[in-house]
């Protein structure tokens, strides 16, 4: 099975679904604030959850592609691949 050398122009290739939402950050990112949090003087931090992902919000692979699609002013359908077989790579 071929799932990712069939892929053709004006098609968005969705890991997981197209409905679960997943919220996205830059690796380099996580680990400053991972490192701020861990040399954060004081306790008030303890316990507290740090919101890392995009400002509004998480996104499903069908609102990424709507947006991707409205910066190159084209039209994505969607194709889910399911992520254990996207695991495989």
């Amino acid at each position: 099975m071929v799932l990712f050398g069939d892929h053709k122009p004006g098609r968005f290739l969705a890991m997981g679904d197209k409905t679960t939402k997943w919220s996205y950050v830059l690796t380099d990112d996580l680990a400053s604030y991972l490192a701020k949090a861990a040399t954060f003087p004081g306790s008030e931090i303890n316990h507290q959850t740090i919101d890392v992902g995009w400002r509004d919000g998480a996104r499903s692979q069908q609102e990424v592609a709507d947006l991707v699609s409205e910066v190159i002013k084209k039209r994505l359908s969607v194709r889910a691949v399911p992520t254990c077989a996207a695991s495989r790579w």
